[in-house]
């Protein structure tokens, strides 16, 4: 369950977390661990975001507190729609806070990408949590630079291949 092995510059730890609630907590907990411990950047991919805890008020208040110039939150996601309906609470935060907010959507076109988890949150250095799967409720929690490491190449590379979504605001004419 719980894999550590210690080397002489950090300690490495892997938690392999089981069930709907122990992986939405382990979410959660790492959520607030990555806006508490002042990450540059918190970097999140996930299909729709619908399951995550956006509107809970320990998360927005933590992001509220988290922002500052130099820090961004980065999204990813095939669509915000869900996200949009389940989390209102985050959708005024985020027209609040737009400016630290970077929205991207993936298409489905391309090749498939065996490297892509099912959910990611990138915090801070050198932690990670990665949706395994959905359905069965499984998820790894990470202390390890070379796996941040991996996880954030593959998000930058798609980020790159995804374009601006989910606007702080909309501008009618």
């Amino acid at each position: 369950m719980d894999d550590s092995t210690n080397d002489s510059a950090a300690q490495t730890e892997r938690l392999l977390v089981q069930g709907q609630v122990a992986v939405e907590q382990a979410l959660l907990d790492e959520l607030l661990r990555a806006c508490r411990g002042g990450a540059l950047q918190i970097c999140c991919f996930d299909t729709d975001f619908q399951r995550w805890p956006l509107s809970n008020p320990a998360v927005l208040e933590a992001l509220r507190q988290w922002v500052a110039p130099q820090r961004r939150l980065r999204l990813l996601a095939h669509d915000y729609e869900a996200l949009a309906r389940r989390h209102p609470r985050f959708v005024q935060w985020r027209q609040l806070y737009g400016h630290a907010v970077e929205a991207r959507q993936l298409s489905d076109e391309g090749p498939v990408d065996h490297r892509r988890p099912a959910g990611l949150l990138l915090g801070e250095p050198p932690r990670l949590w990665r949706l395994l799967d959905a359905r069965q409720g499984r998820a790894v929690v990470e202390s390890d630079a070379g796996a941040q490491g991996a996880a954030l190449e593959w998000f930058d590379a798609v980020s790159q291949r995804s374009e601006e979504s989910f606007a702080s605001s909309t501008l009618g004419l």
